[in-house]
């Protein structure tokens, strides 16, 4: 689960500027949901360069949080885009991870079973 191959530097840096232009559109700039659409397509391609293949850990998050970018698009769902908001500013503050963790449970991430005590 951890980015081994990426610096964590990079990763938080990553973050933060997906969280400002996420809000910037939040906040009504209309270049910001589509800029933050082009920063994970890049953290994607460079995620999956840096890892040495796009079935890498760090790369399924990012494709995730694109689909979630992408479905919050359609207006019934727009509120998509503020728990994404929200959730990035605790990665960025807290290193704490929803998506990633959420991923992490994906058959494909895990060898055991899935159960309650797996998910807490």
């Amino acid at each position: 689960m951890n980015d081994l191959k990426i610096p964590k530097k990079l990763i938080i840096r990553y973050w933060i500027v997906t969280a400002l232009a996420l809000g910037s559109g939040l906040a009504g700039w209309s270049a910001g949901i589509p800029i933050t659409i082009a920063l994970c397509l890049m953290q994607i391609f460079h995620c999956a360069s840096l890892e040495g293949t796009p079935t890498a850990f760090s790369v399924q998050v990012r494709v995730a949080y694109l689909g979630l970018l992408l479905l919050g698009l359609w207006p019934p769902t727009a509120v998509i885009h503020w728990l994404q908001f929200v959730a990035t500013t605790v990665r960025v503050i807290l290193g704490y991870c929803l998506l990633a963790r959420i991923v992490s449970l994906a058959p494909w991430n895990r060898r055991a079973r899935l159960s309650w005590r797996l998910i807490v």
